[in-house]
């Protein structure tokens, strides 16, 4: 799930800052402290009073602000190995290679012992202008421990320069014509950026004298600005008029060293208090939330990328067996429920009945009792009845031989008769009745010796009789 806040950090010897940016850019929390570890308290007087506890780290306060925050760590520059570079306009994965063998050319130190990124700064038709960046595994390594003890996790290593170039950028210091070189006077070691029309073409960490250099380290500062910008001409080429700003801290404008810059470059110089400015660890915390290039700065070892995915992965598959196991005791918690309820619904039930068991064979008793005495009290079709219904109907020319009578059932009559048709007038007549249900003929047959037919009728009496 992304993050909906992102930090910026950046840890010096002397001083750490930070910047929390949420939606639309709006900065939420700043701030700054100093990394000098607080004095020892004095010893009580009283051996057995207890020493006072010693307050949490810097790192570690800053902690707690950022937490839940995707982290961006800005590197300071005197660790890292920056150039700008124009190279061909290719594919990603061509430019890439192209970075490594060029890091390979210029740098003083192994590959495999580094970790190295870019970013496009410029893209052109036929070239690139990127920014290639290394840092030492081990130094890496080293802040990654130390931040991760106070409780951070990172989500992106930076280069904390970047911060003050986009906090100059969107100050609207940076001129779209022209070359300009601003040197940062923020801690014990300056930095300094120059640009060529809109565009950095150099970051650099000096070795100077501080925020507050004196005359001699004013001239130093200088020789070493004009040494770089003799350099960039060496490397980008000359011609263009340089005019250099020097961004100071506090109050206090150094004009000996504005004019040391501007004697010994032999150009125009001015200054500006770094506090007109967003501090650069909110420039890096906007890169952070602007960064949507695949080829931003990132120069977090892959190592640690690695071992991030494997911990998420860790991570959901924790949380989906422990998903898995609280909806399979959920499940079985509702099987259980209903099957108990259903037993005790069961239970109910079966009290019930028993209580009703009873008086339901009373009842029935009852109910048998009373049919009996109204079948054999009922009178509408009993035997003589049934006779006399089948005398009344039958024709000349047939003979009873038998009479079966079942009460509530059935009657069943046997008989001779001189011709076929008289047997057959003598069932629809018994149909015709309405006093019997139906009827059922088996015959006639011939009996040969008689000369008669013989016919047997089963009469169906009605249910309500029974």
């Amino acid at each position: 799930m992304a993050k909906e806040k992102t930090a910026a950090l950046i840890v010096r010897e002397d001083v750490l800052e930070w910047t929390i940016v949420q939606q639309r850019h709006r900065v939420v929390d700043a701030g700054r402290a100093a990394m000098s570890a607080p004095a020892a308290p004095e010893e009580a007087a009283d051996a057995d009073a207890e020493a006072p506890a010693a307050p949490p780290s810097p790192l570690r306060e800053a902690a707690a602000r950022l937490k839940g925050c995707a982290l961006s760590v800005g590197l300071t520059t005197d660790r890292l190995l920056l150039r700008v570079l124009d190279l061909p306009a290719v594919d990603r994965d061509e430019l890439r290679d192209m970075v490594a063998l060029q890091f390979d050319k210029y740098s003083p130190f192994p590959v495999d012992t580094m970790v190295l990124s870019y970013e496009i700064l410029r893209q052109q038709d036929s070239s690139s202008h990127i920014l290639m960046a290394a840092v030492q595994q081990s130094a890496v390594d080293r802040l990654g421990e130390r931040l991760r003890e106070a409780g951070l996790e990172i989500d992106r290593l930076d280069a904390a320069i970047l911060g003050w170039w986009r906090a100059l950028a969107d100050a609207g210091r940076m001129s779209q014509t022209g070359r300009q070189a601003f040197v940062l006077l923020d801690g014990p070691d300056p930095e300094m950026i120059v640009a060529q029309d809109g565009a950095p073409v150099l970051f650099r960490s000096l070795t100077g004298p501080g925020e507050r250099p004196d005359e001699d380290g004013a001239a130093a500062l200088a020789e070493e600005v004009s040494y770089a910008l003799m350099s960039l001409e060496r490397d980008h080429g000359g011609g263009a008029a340089t005019t250099v700003h020097l961004g100071y801290a506090g109050d206090a404008e150094p004009p000996h060293l504005v004019r040391a810059l501007a004697d010994t470059c032999e150009c125009a110089a001015e200054s500006f208090p770094l506090d007109e400015l967003p501090r650069p660890s909110e420039g890096l915390a906007l890169r952070a939330a602007d960064r949507t290039a695949a080829a931003a700065l990132d120069l977090t070892p892959a190592v640690w990328r690695s071992a991030e995915q494997a911990r998420e992965f860790r991570n959901k598959m924790i949380g989906a067996a422990g998903v898995i196991f609280f909806a399979w005791i959920a499940s079985l918690a509702v099987l259980l429920g209903g099957l108990q309820y259903h037993r005790a619904k069961l239970a109910r039930l079966e009290e019930s009945l028993a209580s009703w068991r009873e008086p339901a064979l009373d009842v029935r008793e009852m109910r048998r009792r009373a049919f009996m005495i109204q079948r054999y009290t009922d009178n509408e079709h009993s035997a003589l009845e049934c006779l006399r219904q089948i005398s009344a109907v039958q024709p000349s020319g047939i003979e009873l031989t038998s009479f079966a009578y079942r009460k509530g059932e059935n009657v069943r009559i046997a008989g001779e008769a001189e011709a076929v048709g008289v047997v057959y007038a003598f069932k629809d007549s018994l149909d015709r009745s309405g006093f019997f249900l139906e009827s059922d003929l088996t015959g006639p047959r011939r009996d040969t010796r008689k000369r008669k037919e013989i016919f047997d009728i089963d009469l169906r009496l009605p249910e309500e009789a029974g």
